[in-house]
């Protein structure tokens, strides 16, 4: 799921407080 993070960034722009920014968090883990 490392290529998802990357693209979380893009689409999602790293939101925390949303659910979505949250995976996003994990997946770049």
């Amino acid at each position: 799921m490392r290529r998802m993070s990357s693209e979380c960034m893009r689409s999602f722009r790293f939101i925390y407080d949303s659910d979505a920014g949250a995976m996003c968090l994990e997946a770049s883990k």
